[in-house]
C-alpha cells in the first residue's frame, strides 16, 4: 500500500483528527501543569489548545499523519483510511516530540 495514499487519506479521517486533538489537549495540560520552560510559540500553542479544546490544529494532524511509525499502522480499505491500529502512545509521542516545531509554524515569532 502506498504511504502517500495513506498520508493523504488519514489526515482527513475524523477519528484520527480527534485522537490527535485529544493528545494535544493532554500535552497542553501536562506542559501547563509542569511549568515547562517553553518558547513563546510553544506557550501560545499550550494556551490556544486549552482555550479551544478538541479544535483540530491542522499542522499537528499533518505532522502525525506523515510520521513513519504512525503511517505504517494505517490501513486503507475501500478507499478509506483506518487508523484504529495506531496506538494512542504513538500519536502522543509525535505530539510531544513535535510540539515546539508545530508551535513555531502555527505561531511564528514576530
Amino acid at each position: 500500500m502506498s504511504n502517500l495514499l495513506k498520508f493523504a487519506k488519514v489526515q482527513k479521517n475524523e477519528d484520527f483528527i480527534s485522537r490527535v486533538s485529544a493528545a494535544m489537549l493532554i500535552q497542553a495540560r501536562y506542559l501547563d501543569a509542569t511549568d515547562a520552560d517553553l518558547s513563546v510559540p510553544a506557550q501560545q500553542l499550550v494556551e490556544y489548545v486549552q482555550a479551544n479544546p478538541m479544535v483540530p490544529v491542522p499542522d499537528m494532524v499533518l505532522t502525525a499523519a506523515v510520521n513513519g511509525t504512525v503511517v505504517s499502522k494505517v490501513n486503507i480499505a475501500l478507499g478509506v483510511a483506518d487508523a484504529t491500529e495506531v496506538p494512542d502512545t504513538d500519536i502522543e509521542y509525535v505530539v510531544g516530540a513535535e510540539w515546539s516545531n508545530v508551535a513555531a509554524r502555527v505561531f511564528p515569532p514576530a
